[in-house]
């Protein structure tokens, strides 16, 4: 039995807007990764109270927090840590934007080192004051608003992370606000995720898009009491559903995982393939392998999912006709290059790879393990610049190449704490 840990992208934004919404708001399932407690550490050193019914991270586990807007939270004496958490950073430079109390956030170089300006530069558009710096501790983010957001039109060119707009709608309430966008944002099933999470807590209206998603019209108001039911984490299910093909057997996971995430429509797209297929029961979503591993070449637009990467071109190195990937700009973009991840994978399982600078093309090698036949144990090491998902897909990886491990294993605590005792499961 597979346990996944609640969906990060949606615990991330369920903490921020209970956070927001007036009175007592509860969310159940929260993740217990290290983004997410990093997230609601910060939410409380900001003054939203919270207590926990159950053990934290567990499925069966309630949040509890008492909400305040970004106008009513307080300033901070000491630098909040956020780690490496982008969405983390990206959501509280928004909500402290929207407020009026200064706050300074102590960051991860590799997350200093992310691109974070484009929403820096709407903010203070609408009248933020934002700095950064380094000293003795570190890199620093300090932030301050001008007391809210007000009634505005805010035009936004071209945007290279969905988070940009996923913070400001849930940033935004204290008056009505139209976001007229140049370009359709990538990543759109991230947004389409906020929005309906926003719709949950504060009305059916409160943000409404027009002119085929160019404009989001927002009404005021930052609701109450909102409720949050967390399901399991889409994107963690695809490194199983890989598992799984690579196997030729079952896999059981505990719990369905929410179906507005955008790596869920990855995962449907592969059952509509015949890549896989599962089916519900009382014991859990059984996972089951397809026919197509053995017939054809898997093809994937990966610029909504780019989380996913990793954990195809482990796939597509041990299948017949290889895969081909394109949409790689925002791979480039998270924790590590997941292009060169990718790259490293795949040849740390025997395959070739080609790439062009909007493809890439992995096909396996000779005499390389196949799905159902492992390769003879062989000492290998996968470098993953302390990426999560790139460790992810090592490890499973290795379930067809004895020997082959990630550098840093440590760092699957980012979105999956258990991803270990987890994956040791499939090898039993």
């Amino acid at each position: 039995m597979i346990g996944l840990p609640g969906c990060k992208s949606t615990s991330q934004r369920a903490l921020v807007l209970a956070a927001l919404a007036d009175g007592e708001s509860r969310v159940q399932g929260v993740s217990g990764c290290r983004d997410s407690a990093e997230l609601l550490a910060a939410l409380v050193a900001l003054g939203v109270e919270s207590h926990w019914d159950g053990t934290p991270g567990a499925d069966d586990a309630t949040l509890t927090l008492y909400g305040r807007t970004p106008q009513q939270l307080r300033g901070t004496a000491d630098a909040i840590a956020v780690g490496e958490g982008a969405s983390t950073l990206r959501f509280l430079m928004a909500v402290v934007g929207a407020g009026s109390a200064p706050a300074r956030f102590r960051l991860a170089p590799t997350l200093a080192a992310r691109p974070h300006q484009e929403l820096a530069t709407l903010l203070t558009e609408m009248g933020a004051s934002i700095q950064t710096g380094n000293d003795s501790a570190g890199c620093w983010m300090e932030v301050r608003g001008a007391g809210g957001f007000g009634t505005r039109r805010v035009e936004i060119g071209a945007l290279r992370s969905s988070q940009t707009l996923s913070a400001l709608w849930m940033a935004a309430g204290d008056g009505a606000m139209t976001w007229s966008l140049a370009e359709r944002v990538g990543s759109r099933g991230y947004l389409e995720l906020t929005a309906e999470m926003l719709r949950q807590v504060r009305g059916s209206r409160a943000l409404l898009e027009a002119q085929g998603g160019s404009v989001w019209e927002q009404a005021p108001g930052f609701g109450a009491r909102a409720r949050f039911r967390v399901m399991a984490d889409p994107s963690a299910a695809v490194f199983f559903a890989v598992a799984c093909i690579l196997l030729r057997r079952s896999v059981l996971v505990a719990r369905p995982w929410n179906s507005r995430h955008a790596d869920s429509a990855l995962l449907r797209r592969l059952r509509g393939e015949d890549w896989l297929t599962w089916l519900p029961g009382e014991q859990g979503v059984e996972l089951l392998p397809g026919p197509s591993a053995r017939r054809r070449e898997l093809i994937v637009d990966l610029d909504g999912s780019p989380d996913c990467g990793p954990a195809l071109a482990v796939l597509a190195s041990h299948i017949p006709q290889g895969g081909r990937f394109t949409g790689l700009s925002r791979l480039r973009l998270k924790e590590s290059d997941r292009i060169l991840a990718m790259t490293q994978l795949a040849e740390a399982c025997g395959a070739r790879v080609e790439a062009s600078e909007d493809s890439l093309t992995i096909r396996p090698g000779a005499g390389g393990a196949r799905p159902g036949h492992p390769a003879a144990p062989r000492a290998r090491q996968v470098i993953t610049a302390g990426d999560h998902r790139t460790a992810m897909a090592a490890g499973v990886a290795a379930l067809l190449n004895p020997g082959l491990e990630p550098d840093d294993a440590a760092c699957v605590a980012k979105s999956f704490p258990h991803f270990w005792e987890t994956l040791a499961c499939l090898r039993v």
